[in-house]
């Protein structure tokens, strides 16, 4: 097999990379031995035989097969940060995973082509999804997520230490994939009294969004707000009561279909509630997708009979609007800002936009009254 996958390749690297892809699309992880702890036999002959396996099977499987390809390769056991982690806890147990390391270019990479073959979710499903990330992540990044027993093979120096590790963020592969950097809290647990604000960098083809939950439950979306200025985007988060809650943000690329990706997860802390209808404005997707910037308001509760005053940047857009029924109050326009003042009415109102060449106004954002 590993003459096979060898034949085509012109160089190391290449080897490596066949191996790697064969390893991810051919050998299926094995759930049902995970979520049991009744795991078979993972010497790399048992794994070709029956087609499954753990990371252990895995892992020894790719350096079998490197080796066997001429190549230099280890197996590395350590913890890492995957299904049922929760984001800013020690690890308590035996090293619960296993990875390779493999020598190119006169120097060590990392990979890990069980993690590369797909993921287990929040069903307890396994998801067959390769993924590139895992084919010689780049060490600085891999840290988030790999802890190897033995503090070399972190490629990096000076070493992470252990409790570091377990501190910090759980950054995902989307998040890499993505461009994506922190700007703010790199700890994976944040305490506050009842708000926070995350700042990431983002080049302009990514979308971030966020979800705040309890127990694994999505609460309601107004908790969160999410706008990009330039390079920064912001997360602004209400929490609405004493207790924990879990921040997690996803990303896409702008202007394509499909879904948002897991991107890091937060625990965060909340030593007391926001006050009664506390919340932002809902936000509906061409507030994101025309890069949208709110200056004000971003309570998305205001007071009825008080006059407001509305500041936003919309950038492209013709007209702005800020409609309460059938009355449309049009903000004045200088450059890409638009600005105006209203007295708030009773009940739900929104701001609408025109961009060129569309026909129709677009909803940016809700509020309430």
């Amino acid at each position: 097999l590993a003459a096979y996958l060898s034949q085509p390749a012109s160089n190391d690297h290449e080897k490596a990379r066949a191996v790697y892809r064969w390893v991810t699309a051919n050998i299926v992880y094995d759930i049902r031995g995970f979520l049991s702890g009744q795991v078979s036999i993972m010497t790399p002959e048992a794994v070709l035989q029956k087609r499954s396996s753990v990371c252990d099977g895995f892992a020894g499987l790719f350096k079998a097969l490197a080796q066997a390809a001429g190549l230099k390769a280890v197996t590395i056991k350590g913890y890492v940060k995957g299904f049922g982690y929760l984001p800013g806890t020690g690890f308590r147990t035996p090293p619960n995973h296993a990875w390779n390391a493999v020598f190119l270019d006169d120097r060590w990479h990392l990979l890990d082509a069980s993690m590369g073959s797909g993921y287990i979710n929040s069903q307890r499903q396994l998801v067959r999804q390769f993924r590139p990330y895992y084919f010689l992540t780049p060490p600085d990044t891999f840290i988030y997520d790999h802890f190897p027993l033995d503090a070399r093979w972190q490629l990096i120096d000076p070493p992470m230490s252990r409790q570091i590790f377990e501190e910090l963020v759980w950054l995902k592969p989307h998040f890499f994939d993505h461009g994506l950097q922190l700007l703010s809290h790199p700890k994976a647990i944040i305490a506050t009294d009842n708000q926070v604000l995350v700042t990431l960098q983002a080049p302009d083809t990514a979308l971030v969004l966020a979800r705040l939950e309890v127990d694994n439950r999505r609460i309601d979306e107004r908790y969160t707000f999410v706008q990009k200025h330039a390079d920064k985007v912001g997360i602004h988060v209400i929490l609405p009561e004493a207790g924990q809650y879990r921040l997690r943000l996803y990303v896409k690329p702008k202007g394509l279909a499909g879904k948002y990706k897991a991107a890091l997860d937060y625990v965060i802390r909340a030593s007391k509630g926001s006050r009664q209808n506390a919340g932002f404005p809902k936000v509906y997707a061409p507030f994101n997708e025309h890069r949208v910037y709110l200056h004000h308001p971003l309570s998305g509760y205001l007071k009825t009979g008080h006059d407001q005053n509305f500041k936003i940047d919309v950038p492209s857009a013709e007209k702005v609007a800020v409609v309460v029924g059938t009355k449309w109050l049009y903000l004045t326009k200088t450059n890409a800002l638009f600005e105006g003042t209203l007295s708030i009415p009773k009940g739900t109102f929104g701001v609408y936009a025109k961009f060129p060449d569309q026909d129709k106004f677009h909803g940016l954002l809700e509020y309430t009254g």
